[in-house]
């Protein structure tokens, strides 16, 4: 007779993957036999509790795959376009030509996309607005991904009002200057005195501000390289 022992197993949802994410999650659990009991806390976590044999383990998580509903992923797998903005637009003026595009397209708004310290709330700030709930920005849902530059906000757009962010079809790509009162640029990472932080100017960035994803295909340079102006579409 073949002994079976009670096993608990429990899987860390990365930030960003939202709802998908704990979907896949579930998906795999239920694959799996004898599972007695799902649990889903606030922490983001899943644990599961299941009857195995001697020689059964834990749940490989790498095949869960969490990184295809990261917010990079999710962006890259669409079309990017650049909007190049102006050093004397406003906030208010540069996020609603974003929006203004993703109606000219015919497409549904869903989500900002920003850097893992993203500048988006110091760039605000500095035209005299502050923002209390960091996880929205104009009704929809800001997500975070450190393989996002800092100094870029990305609109995704899809083609359904209702749709998931992992439908994404289409996303539009700005570059945030942050004004000092010495009319220079610096970021988050600068000093604050109209320096621009060590890797050049924030402005000159891939064409993308995605890391794999510039015009020709290679990732972007650390070093802050790239065209002045942000660059072009990614799907030039």
């Amino acid at each position: 007779m073949v002994d079976y022992r009670e096993h608990t197993q429990t899987i860390e949802i990365p930030k960003g993957t939202g709802t998908r994410g704990f979907l896949r999650a579930i998906e795999e659990i239920l694959k799996l036999d004898r599972v007695q009991g799902i649990n889903i806390d606030a922490r983001g976590q899943v644990s599961y509790t299941r009857y195995v044999r001697e020689d059964d383990g834990d749940m490989d998580v790498a095949r869960l795959q969490f990184e295809t509903l990261m917010p990079y992923a999710v962006v890259r797998n669409g079309r990017i376009d650049e909007i190049v903005t102006g050093l004397r637009e406003t906030p208010a003026l540069v996020v609603a030509r974003m929006f203004a595009e993703v109606s000219k397209q015919k497409l549904y708004p869903l989500a900002f996309v920003t850097g893992a310290n993203t500048t988006l709330f110091d760039w605000l700030w500095g035209a005299g607005l502050e923002i209390a709930n960091k996880d929205e920005f104009f009704g929809l849902p800001v997500h975070r991904d450190r393989l996002v530059d800092d100094y870029v906000l990305i609109i995704a757009a899809a083609y359904g009002r209702g749709a998931n962010f992992t439908d994404t079809q289409q996303s539009f790509k700005i570059v945030m200057p942050q004004r000092t009162t010495d009319n220079a640029l610096s970021t988050r990472q600068g000093d604050h005195q109209g320096k621009n932080p060590p890797g050049g100017d924030p402005r000159a960035v891939s064409q993308v501000g995605v890391p794999g994803r510039g015009a020709n295909g290679t990732p972007p340079r650390n070093s802050g390289g790239g065209n002045p102006s942000g660059g072009g579409s990614a799907a030039e």
